[in-house]
C-alpha cells in the first residue's frame, strides 16, 4: 500500500499518533513450521507474520460495537478508513490510470463470547489490492483485543495472492482453527505464475493463534 500523509509538523505529534507500532504484543512473530519443498532463491515463506502491537485511540465498550465497515484501521503502517468496508486510492494523470489501491473489509468472526468478562478478541479479514507499473493482491487477517476499553492490534498475518487459487482462507469458531494459503514459488517460477501454494493452519489459544501445520500443493495455475 501507499500512504500520502506524512508527519511534518510536530515530531511529537507524530510520535503519539503511531503510538505502539514498535511494541511486541507477545504472539508469534514467525513461522513454526516451514515447507519441505524448495522455494525460488528470494521467496521464502511468502505469508508475513506480524506482532507488532498498535493501539488505538479512543475508549470502547464491547468489541462487537464497533462498526469495523466504517472503522479508521491500521493497515501496511498507517491508517486507513473504510466507508462501506471499502478504501480507496486512485491517482491519475489527466485521463492515464497512474496508481490504484484498494483494500476492503471482507468478514470480521467474534472469538470470544458476547459479554465475556476480560478480555474480547476479534479476527478480520481483508482484501488489499494494487495496481500501478505493477500489480500485487492479498489478503490479511488481524487479531483486535479489547482491554480495558483499549483496542488493541496483537497479530496479522498477510498473504501472496499471485498464485491464482483456490483460494483457502476460514475460520473455525467451533475448533478454533485459521486457514490461510499463500504462494509458494518454486525454482523457476514467474512472478506470474506461481506454481505452487502453502496451506497453513493455526489453532487459536485464547490470545493468539498458533501454527499447527504447512503443506504445499499445486495451485491453479501450474
Amino acid at each position: 500500500m501507499r500512504f500520502a500523509a506524512t508527519c511534518t509538523f510536530v515530531f511529537l505529534l507524530c510520535l503519539t499518533s503511531l503510538a505502539g507500532t514498535s511494541a511486541q504484543s507477545g504472539c508469534p512473530a514467525k513461522p513454526s513450521f516451514h515447507s519441505s519443498v524448495p522455494y525460488s532463491a528470494n521467496n521464502r515463506d511468502s505469508l508475513n507474520f506480524s506482532a507488532h502491537l498498535y493501539i488505538y485511540k479512543g475508549a470502547y465498550d464491547n468489541i462487537r460495537g464497533i462498526d469495523f465497515r466504517n472503522f479508521p484501521l491500521y493497515v501496511d503502517g498507517g491508517i486507513v478508513r473504510l466507508k462501506d468496508g471499502r478504501h480507496k486510492e486512485v491517482d491519475r494523470l489527466g485521463k492515464k490510470f497512474i496508481f490504484y489501491d484498494e483494500v476492503g473489509l471482507e468478514k470480521a468472526d467474534y472469538l470470544t463470547a458476547a459479554n465475556v468478562a476480560g478480555p474480547q478478541y476479534a479476527l478480520i479479514f481483508l482484501h488489499d489490492w494494487s495496481a500501478g507499473g505493477s500489480s500485487s493482491q492479498s489478503t490479511i487477517a488481524q487479531v483486535l483485543e479489547l482491554r480495558d476499553r483499549k483496542l488493541r492490534l496483537i497479530q496479522q498475518f498477510q498473504t501472496d495472492d499471485h498464485f491464482g487459487g483456490p483460494w483457502k482462507r476460514s475460520f473455525d469458531a467451533d475448533t478454533g482453527t485459521l486457514v490461510m494459503n499463500t504462494a509458494h514459488y518454486k525454482p523457476g517460477d514467474a512472478h506470474c505464475c506461481v506454481s505452487a501454494y502453502d496451506l497453513y493452519k493455526f489453532k487459536w489459544d485464547g490470545r493468539c493463534f498458533i501454527q499447527t501445520s504447512i503443506s504445499t500443493e499445486p495451485s491453479d495455475r501450474q
